[in-house]
């Protein structure tokens, strides 16, 4: 992956990361000092002493994310999550209930069916036995019925909680950025 491609997918992921926080908490006012022209709005703002710290993360840390599958970032509040995923092999059927998937892809291509119907539901996967709100979560074997959307590096797609959804086909190595909003 060159060094412009990394920056290019880190800047993606920062701007989702960025409009989703605002999206939910809305922009913060600091109420004080106006000036003549803006009439009654502030002229300064200051983020809050509890605001997020911001999160940076190297061309290298990305990289060494989708080697290592591990978990980029997150917020103290739950309300996102960026992870380096990759997979090399179909899976089962998903249906997070909580959150939604924001997915970027990195490399490779997979086939991911959307919607339908999860045949051979188990709620509690030995799969995910580290899963700490299983509640949140819907496995099953696949889906039957759907929408079926071929992906491949530069495509994006967003499933909406509840959705259910399965990677059917994989050719690897597939990665990809995943954002789950909460």
């Amino acid at each position: 992956m060159t060094v412009k491609r990394s920056a290019s997918l880190a800047a993606i992921a920062v701007v989702v990361l960025a409009v989703t926080t605002w999206a939910q908490t809305g922009p913060q006012r600091k109420i004080g000092a106006t000036s003549a022209a803006s009439a009654g709005t502030p002229d300064t703002y200051t983020a809050p002493a509890s605001a997020e710290p911001v999160i940076y993360s190297s061309k290298e840390r990305i990289a060494t994310g989708f080697e290592q599958r591990t978990l980029m970032l997150h917020d103290s509040h739950g309300s996102y999550m960026v992870e380096t995923a990759q997979r090399d092999r179909p899976g089962g059927a998903e249906v997070h209930l909580m959150d939604t998937d924001v997915t970027y892809i990195v490399k490779g291509s997979a086939t991911i069916v959307t919607g339908g119907t999860v045949v051979d539901v188990n709620p509690h996967p030995a799969s995910r036995p580290d899963n700490p709100h299983p509640e949140y979560e819907i496995r099953g074997a696949r889906i039957v019925g759907g929408n079926t959307h071929n992906l491949s590096a530069g495509d994006s797609i967003v499933i909406p909680k509840g959705v259910p959804h399965w990677y059917s086909e994989v050719e690897p190595p597939f990665w990809y950025f995943n954002i789950k909003v909460r």
